[in-house]
């Protein structure tokens, strides 16, 4: 029998840009050594930066799958499976459950765990293969409440099924004091304007289109704001076209992706985002930590986090009017925003930490793997017994 602190094996399609990404980095860098040791296996590709952010690049394997279907990344992740033989496989997201899933169960590892952050991704061509799959998963994770119970009547299983174990900020990152004003005038952004922000990739779920819709009816409303999207994605042009078509283009900044988001959140007045469909969004926590309102759309575990009335407002997605009338509340309110700036940050160091969320998952490996363990040794005493007999 092994002894020393469990081996987990977290098993991602991609790790670049994301919030599971930056979630699983999280994990392997903070758990408690003496606890848990986490290695990360990559599917498909990575992205230098975010394997530079792991502390130990030992803990980081690139497979290498070619693109479109690739069965034999699942007898490759097998045999490096059986090689490291964790105690625990933590498959994250829908792009790693048939692949990882059966790797796992082709290197007989004791316990296999699922977790879905966000949209589920069932396609009718294959939807009875992974719903076998999340079937012979030994436990279900979903990263919010609401989201747990979304994933429970998308595969047809028991919500009692999945445990949710929501998403945790490093809060020593955020909420640091930065030189604002210089910042501003770099952008050429007035002193006296409402700087209304937002992070994430520029994807159609995120439905930025409502953001800039918004800003503009501000704008022509003469009111003293300004917008910052900082991020990048497919839809970057549309939306600059978007922003040029409704003449706010110098007053909406696109700064592309940037690896120094936790200096640039403070720079912020409110941060905004506007999609249809989330799992738990780390950007919000993140926004959270850095002491600032939040106006969201209320889907997913946004109402989890975001209180509405207390630490920012929360509105009906696809409803950009609803977003505006949303933002120009508090941009009119400094006293209401700086407030609900102050009750995020506690409600994130007292329900988001990081600490929390490693705890949870730490808990929850040693449960399941000391489960199998008691239930392995059963099986061997009784087979000496029935030798005996």
């Amino acid at each position: 029998m092994r002894t020393g602190p469990l081996q987990v094996a977290h098993v991602v399609r991609d790790f670049s840009h994301g919030g599971m990404e930056n979630g699983v980095a999280n994990l392997v860098n903070h758990h408690d050594p003496s606890r848990v040791q986490g290695t990360i296996y990559v599917l498909a590709k990575a992205d230098d930066f975010f394997v530079q952010r792991v502390h130990d690049a030992r803990r980081v394997v690139l497979l290498n799958r070619c693109q479109g279907n690739d069965p034999s990344v699942i007898w490759h992740l097998a045999h490096r499976l059986r090689q490291a033989q964790p105690d625990v496989v933590h498959t994250h997201g829908w792009g790693t459950l048939v692949e990882g899933g059966m790797a796992a169960k082709l290197a007989r590892v004791p316990v296999w765990v699922h977790g879905e952050h966000g949209t589920m991704e069932t396609r009718r061509h294959n939807i009875w293969v992974q719903r076998i799959m999340w079937r012979l998963a030994d436990q279900l994770l979903s990263v919010s409440e609401n989201h747990r119970h979304a994933l429970a009547h998308a595969i047809g299983a028991p919500v009692a099924r999945i445990q949710a174990i929501p998403n945790g900020v490093a809060l020593d990152r955020f909420g640091r004091q930065v030189d604002a004003a210089a910042w501003r005038q770099s952008f050429h952004i007035p002193a006296d304007h409402v700087v209304i922000g937002s992070v994430g990739r520029l994807v159609e779920v995120k439905h930025y289109h409502h953001l800039i819709t918004a800003l503009a009816g501000l704008i022509h409303q003469r009111m003293p704001v300004s917008g910052v999207l900082i991020g990048d994605g497919p839809l970057r042009s549309a939306l600059e076209e978007q922003a040029q078509s409704l003449g706010i283009a110098e007053r909406v900044h696109f700064l592309g992706r940037r690896e120094d988001v936790p200096s640039l959140l403070p720079l912020l007045d409110m941060f905004a985002l506007t999609s249809r469909s989330e799992g738990m969004s780390n950007t919000i926590l993140e926004a959270m930590a850095s002491g600032l309102p939040v106006v969201a759309t209320a889907v997913g575990g946004t109402p989890e986090m975001v209180i509405d009335g207390e630490t920012g407002r929360l509105v009906p997605p696809r409803d950009p009017q609803a977003l505006e009338a949303a933002l120009a509340q508090l941009l009119a309110d400094a006293d209401q925003r700086r407030h609900m700036g102050r009750q995020a940050r506690r409600r994130a160091e007292t329900m988001f930490s990081l600490p929390v969320m490693i705890r949870a998952y730490e808990q929850l490996y040693e449960q399941l793997a000391g489960q199998r363990s008691r239930v392995r040794s059963g099986g061997r005493m009784r087979e000496r017994a029935a030798r005996v007999r």
